[in-house]
């Protein structure tokens, strides 16, 4: 059997493998996620806001 001296290279990585849809490298992907948590917990909040003040008026 013969064997190649050169150790097997791996197959090039795509470039979607280390930049998410935003160009962003997948290391720095809590940076931007807790932001958008906290966004959307600010929202909700919001809108329990909005529907209180709306009920208080209404009724």
């Amino acid at each position: 059997m013969s064997r190649s001296r050169t150790p097997r290279r791996p197959p090039p990585r795509a470039p979607s493998a280390r930049f998410t849809a935003t160009g962003r490298p997948k290391r720095r992907r809590h940076a931007f996620g807790w932001f958008s948590v906290a966004l959307r917990i600010g929202l909700v909040l919001l809108l329990l806001l909005w529907g209180l003040i709306l009920w208080h008026r209404l009724g």
